[in-house]
């Protein structure tokens, strides 16, 4: 090899060479470091998603973990996982008469839906759950109808959410009381008063079963 070949070798193709391994291996670091910090990332979300007693943490991670990651598959991912596992919890809880659990789910998912498929619209189109959601849309526009002071319509609602799935909260009992409120009404009651004394009546003895936030209903 004449001395001017290795020269240009030294000069130009192993500077060339090593450059290129040295972009592999520092490539394949970098892809190694965000592998490990995904999988840091996963166990982290994981550890706060899955928490049985905190729905509303994990809901809420869902609407945030996109912004969180430039990775749209990955955090695809982990929010599918997320809202299959509370579904399913909510399902099992409605299966198993766990009414406490559901409405802690069902009560999350309503207040953190948002843009795309999120827990609330799963919970409205599972089988398990739908008939369950249906109750929980009348009962809300039952209270809301109660508020503005139609008595009557507020009455329909409850009995609707009743029929829609028996036994929901208290759609039963509140029916009840309403249709009581209404023939008192047509009997000559002051209609303000009646509606207050109802409102009272469920705040006192029903509102723990449903989401003072959502029904407009003060907490206890």
């Amino acid at each position: 090899m004449s001395d001017g070949l290795k020269f240009w070798i030294q000069t130009l193709v192993v500077p060339a060479v090593l450059a290129g391994v040295g972009y592999y291996i520092n490539d394949t670091l970098q892809q190694q470091q965000r592998a490990f910090d995904k999988i840091k990332f996963t166990e982290q979300i994981i550890s706060e998603a899955f928490d049985s007693n905190n729905p509303d943490k994990a809901i809420a991670l869902t609407k945030i973990i996109p912004s969180l990651t430039d990775d749209k598959k990955f955090a695809d991912d982990v929010v599918a996982m997320i809202n299959s596992y509370y579904v399913k919890r909510a399902e099992q809880a409605l299966k198993t008469g766990n009414e406490a659990e559901y409405k802690q789910i069902a009560d999350a998912a309503a207040v953190f839906k948002g843009d795309g498929i999120s827990i609330s619209d799963s919970l409205k189109i599972n089988p398990a759950t739908s008939k369950a959601e249906t109750a929980r849309q009348y009962e809300q526009d039952g209270l809301a109808h109660l508020h503005q002071g139609n008595l009557e319509a507020a009455r329909d609602c409850f009995q609707k959410a009743e029929a829609a799935y028996p036994g929901f909260h208290s759609s039963y009992e509140i029916a009840n009381l309403l249709t009581k409120k209404v023939q008192e009404v047509k009997a000559g009651a002051d209609q303000s008063t009646v509606r207050q004394q109802a409102i009272d009546t469920i705040r006192k003895k029903y509102s723990w079963r449903l989401n003072p936030q959502a029904l407009r209903l003060p907490a206890q």
